[in-house]
């Protein structure tokens, strides 16, 4: 595959030593792999930026500076280069690869106080003077060589919004700022993070001490002298309209993310998200671009065009996945809507799972048998897993009527199918089974058992957190469920008729195990899976000697006896 002429061609360990190594324009242009002559042409164009605006969240516009197409591609690589010789603080996370608004909020998640503040003018603070200083400070470059590297970094004196070296110059310039407030907090038992401007600190402590934060005789929040000081050093300043100390009583959020008890979204949120959907309709797409302009507004770049609406909605879905998981319910009714709409060629539906989740979808089926006896119509339907080099396994109660009369019965059906899948249903053909340990081991047409399916686990131990799949009182289209529980207890079954295969005599013991899961109709011989995502054990229905519906499984090793 041919790389893009943004990427660079030599590896990662020559690019740092090579750019510790600067000392001419020519060793720039070789490390940027570009040519001296073009080098020198895209330094030297007389309009080398053009400027566009977005709104803020508070209504103000933000100034974009879009670099030419070819500073754009020499930007890219200097960033790349920047990225890999340089130590960002740990507390960073905007900007970073493998970080994100959700990383930086889940550092915060359960606390007694949040404390939210926003540099003022972050972005404005990066002038030249400072890119100078850190590449004569930090890497001993000599003149020519700052002078070349900052021409390419910066326009009008500072590091504009929009070009690709910005982000990581802005973190690697307040690496400073972020080991002070680290440490600081760190003495303190505090917790710091910083995305791009926005600044948390937060504590499980009964308060905060009055040196970090306090109220004023107006009840006002104050930065303390302890953050001051560091602010006054880094020159940093506060935007105080910002800065908001949250309890847990109270809506504490992290990045616009809320963070009391688990990671979520706001309600808000949600509603918006609704409102736009419902939009999109129930009105024809002229009428729905109006509503959508006047009141949902978003940030238009250059480039917006109509059908961004449906993009912008889909972002937003793709947010609450993102902050809450793609199991989920509230994500899985608002993607659900937004792939109900007329969307446009371009514009694809939302993928409900995550290529994980779709994997343990793929192993999971619905069996349907229907029958006549005697002249009456027997249906029923029970889940089933696919166990890697086993086959289809179910329960074997599901089949006991049919196994008992299979001469007498007529217009037999057993089929089996995922849930995507529900006009591709395949013929089972039941192999081995034990009506008293409760099992069957089936063969479904066209599935593979020997390279695809869930793995298995023999160990079973109480307390042990589990998940039961299955697909309970099903009907037509029904999604898997999932049920997160504990193994709950041990229960000894004994069958005076079963034959023991150790002492190939009468009697055998099968232990059994109780879970918190309940397991209603139809999820009967769904897997139980362990907290590795392995199968250990399969869903059945017990019932004590009074009667009483115990939710239990059969061990999965029971089918290799």
């Amino acid at each position: 595959m041919t790389k893009r002429i943004d990427q660079l061609k030599t590896e990662d360990s020559n690019l740092i030593s090579n750019f510790r190594k600067l000392n001419s324009f020519y060793d720039i242009a070789s490390l940027l792999e570009v040519t001296p002559k073009f080098l020198y042409y895209i330094l030297n164009v007389e309009k080398s930026y053009t400027p566009f605006k977005i709104p803020k969240k508070n209504g103000d516009m933000r100034t974009i500076m879009a670099p030419s197409k070819n500073l754009k591609i020499i930007q890219k690589k200097l960033s790349y280069i920047l990225t890999k010789s340089s130590s960002l603080n740990k507390s960073a996370h905007g900007f970073v690869q493998g970080k994100s608004i959700i990383t930086n909020a889940a550092m915060h998640v359960n606390k007694k106080w949040v404390l939210n503040f926003d540099l003022k003018n972050y972005f404005d603070q990066f002038n030249q003077g400072k890119l100078i200083g850190f590449f004569k400070s930090y890497y001993k470059f000599n003149d020519e060589v700052i002078g070349i590297l900052v021409s390419i970094c910066c326009h009008n004196n500072i590091l504009p919004q929009g070009a690709p070296t910005s982000p990581i110059l802005t973190n690697i310039l307040t690496y400073n700022f972020d080991k002070q407030m680290s440490q600081l907090c760190r003495k303190n038992n505090y917790i710091y993070t910083r995305y791009v401007d926005d600044i948390t600190i937060s504590t499980d402590k009964y308060e905060f001490q009055k040196r970090f934060v306090y109220y004023n005789e107006n009840n006002d929040v104050q930065i303390g002298n302890a953050i001051n000081k560091i602010l006054e050093k880094t020159n940093f300043e506060i935007n105080t309209k910002k800065t908001r100390l949250r309890i847990n009583y109270q809506n504490q959020t992290v990045t616009g993310i809320t963070v009391n008890r688990k990671l979520n979204v706001s309600r808000k949120y949600i509603r918006k998200t609704r409102a736009i959907l419902h939009n999109l309709k129930v009105n024809n797409d002229n009428v729905a671009q109006k509503k959508f302009d006047e009141y949902y507004p978003v940030r238009h770049y250059r480039d917006y065009k109509a059908s961004d609406k449906y993009n912008v909605v889909k972002g937003m879905i793709e947010h609450v996945a993102q902050v809450k998981g793609r199991d989920d319910r509230i994500f899985k009714k608002l993607a659900l809507s937004f792939n109900d709409l007329n969307l446009p060629e371009h514009v694809y539906e939302l993928n409900l799972y995550s290529p994980f989740e779709k994997n343990l979808r793929k192993n999971c089926f619905v069996v349907e048998i229907e029958y006549s006896l005697y002249g009456d119509f027997y249906p029923a339907t029970a889940s089933a897993f696919l166990l890697k080099g086993v086959g289809v396994i179910t329960s074997a109660h599901t089949f006991k009527q049919y196994l008992e009369y299979k001469d007498e019965v007529e217009d037999i059906k057993i089929w089996a199918f995922r849930e995507n899948e529900t006009t591709l249903k395949r013929p089972l053909d039941i192999k081995n089974f034990d009506f008293t340990l409760d099992f069957a081991i089936c063969h479904v047409a066209g599935i593979n058992h020997t390279e695809y399916g869930f793995e298995f686990s023999k160990h079973i131990s109480l307390g042990e957190d589990i998940t039961l799949l299955g697909f309970p009182q099903y009907q037509h289209k029904n999604l898997l469920n999932k049920e997160h529980g504990v193994i709950t207890q041990e229960i000894n079954e004994y069958f005076q008729e079963k034959l023991n295969p150790k002492t190939q005599s009468p009697g055998y013991n099968q232990k059994r195990y109780g879970i918190s899961s309940q397991i209603f109709e139809g999820n009967s011989g769904g897997p139980v899976l362990n907290s590795d995502y392995k199968v250990i054990g399969i869903a059945t229905k017990g019932i004590t000697s009074d009667a009483v519906k115990v939710n239990t499984i059969v061990p999965i090793s029971d089918i290799f006896q």
